[in-house]
């Protein structure tokens, strides 16, 4: 991982995924994510900390963490501006 705080860089890489359609509907639990970036428990619940703030998950207890609708619509929208349709004849 980069310099600075790591949960900084965590919380970058999980939405540059989310954004990107990386994770469908559900993240990776904590523990997974944890041993995946090499960081501890409380750098990954910063970082989902500020994706919340951002509206990109939510977060239920017990359940786990989830792709927010709003990040699923953003991903898409995005998509389809890279990719504009061609213009008709």
């Amino acid at each position: 991982m980069a310099h600075g705080p790591l949960y900084l860089e965590l919380a970058r890489r999980l939405r540059e995924g989310i954004l990107q359609g990386n994770f469908q509907d559900a993240l990776p639990p904590e523990r997974a994510l944890s041993e995946a970036f090499g960081v501890s428990r409380d750098s990954v619940r910063k970082a989902l900390d500020l994706l919340e703030e951002e509206g990109l998950v939510v977060r239920r207890q017990g359940s786990g963490t989830f792709v927010a609708k709003r990040a699923t619509f953003r991903t898409r929208l995005r998509g389809f501006i890279r990719n504009p349709p061609s213009p008709l004849p």
